[in-house]
């Protein structure tokens, strides 16, 4: 078996590209569909479903467990921007459209 390691979160579709499994979103959007994809032993048909540290997904042919990269880490201590308008206001608008 073999570990990919990737940034989180990540959806399972994301993985099969990043993987080399398949060479596009339309290529890992037929294989899940197709029922081939199995996440941790049981058949999976959500490409979008999030895989954790320690998933093993299955296709005909290789096993592929996730692993977490370290650019995850240095990525949540970056400040985060604060998108609240002056004033206080979520968004920036100042009123009603229209107004």
């Amino acid at each position: 078996m073999t570990g990919i390691a990737v940034i989180l979160p990540i959806n399972l579709g994301q993985f099969l590209k990043a993987a080399g499994v398949v060479g596009s979103g339309g290529d890992a959007k037929a294989l899940v569909l197709s029922g081939q994809v199995r996440v941790n032993g049981q058949t999976e048909d959500r490409r979008g479903r999030k895989l954790a540290v320690g998933d093993v997904v299955a296709v005909p042919g290789a096993e592929v467990r996730v692993e977490e990269s370290g650019a995850s880490e240095a990525r949540d201590r970056s400040p985060r921007r604060d998108h609240t308008a002056p004033g206080g206001k979520p968004g920036g608008s100042s009123g009603p459209r229209g107004a």
